[in-house]
């Protein structure tokens, strides 16, 4: 999910090439169409699904809170708020019993620069951190279980479900502007469908209700779309997840500052989680390993060749 200009700096500056390819979906948007991407096969179909991974409120808020206090302390580090960094990365260190969280931070510097708190995206950098999204990531992950199993190519692993391969906090403290969101491909150096996969969920936001926050949507262009068709949007709630593929189109939906005024803490955070396919064979996988280099700064899991 990329807002405003893509990194282009430290660590980040392979994403511009590898993890950003424009599109030219249309300008306006149509409804928000939540039950047809709950329809079997619709990841595979359309490249996006949605997944209601908690049975109510208070399950979400149990999986979340661990995740949520992790941010917070983030927020709450000297090292957040000594000064401004550009678009660099900044790596913090939590405090912990038996583990010190690692996150490295990546701000945006197209939007964050005019805002007190810049808008950032922390990655799990190191394995004990990354698991700590796991538990989350097997409840969203339906949606990838239930895909058509792929054909693994000669010389390569065998074929399976995909794999979380990295994780980040999404933290939007600024209101976007339709020109400072792009339109993107998480994965545009996979050339396949299928290679590879994005997993966005709320720590703020909604709850399970037909509530609408307009601050918390995803526009996307389905595959099955029709020429012409009015781009569509997904609206995060507390407990649901969206899960597309690396090569569907898709932007963070433009909101105003009076909108993000409305959100608490006047901040829009999301959970990213990615997941890697197996089987591809080489010229695959090192796309894959282009791509989460250009998004995590370095660290990442990938299961199998």
């Amino acid at each position: 999910m990329i807002l405003g200009r893509v990194h282009t700096s430290g660590v980040m500056a392979a994403a511009t090439v590898l993890l950003v390819a424009l599109v030219a979906p249309g300008s306006a948007m149509a409804p928000a169409a939540t039950a047809t991407l709950r329809e079997p096969g619709s990841l595979a179909d359309r490249g996006i699904a949605a997944t209601r991974w908690a049975a109510h409120a208070k399950a979400a808020q149990t999986t979340l809170a661990p995740l949520r206090r992790l941010l917070n302390e983030i927020g709450e580090t000297p090292s957040l708020r000594a000064g401004r960094t550009g678009s660099g990365a900044r790596r913090v260190y939590l405090a912990g019993k038996h583990h010190r969280p690692t996150f490295l931070g990546v701000q945006d510097a197209a939007i964050g620069a005019s805002t007190e708190v810049p808008n950032r995206w922390w990655y799990a950098a190191d394995a004990r951190t990354l698991a700590l999204f796991r538990p989350l990531a097997g409840l969203v992950r339906g949606p990838l279980d239930a895909l058509p199993p792929r054909g693994a190519r000669c010389g390569s692993a065998s074929s399976g479900p995909p794999t979380l391969t990295s994780a980040c906090f999404i933290v939007v403290a600024s209101a976007v502007a339709p020109a400072a969101s792009l339109w993107h491909l998480d994965w545009g150096a996979c050339a396949r469908r299928g290679a590879a996969f994005t997993a966005l969920t709320p720590l703020s936001g909604p709850q399970m209700t037909s509530e609408r926050c307009a601050a918390h949507g995803l526009e996307y262009e389905p595959w099955d779309a029709a020429p012409g068709d009015l781009a569509r949007v997904y609206d995060y709630a507390r407990g649901d997840a969206v899960v597309f593929d690396g090569r569907l189109p898709h932007r963070t939906a433009p909101f105003t500052a009076k909108a993000l005024a409305q959100v608490s803490g006047g901040r829009r955070l999301i959970v990213s989680l990615s997941f890697a396919a197996r089987g591809g064979g080489a010229t695959e996988r090192a796309a894959q390993i282009r791509v989460l280099e250009g998004q995590t700064g370095g660290y990442y899991e990938l299961d199998g060749a």
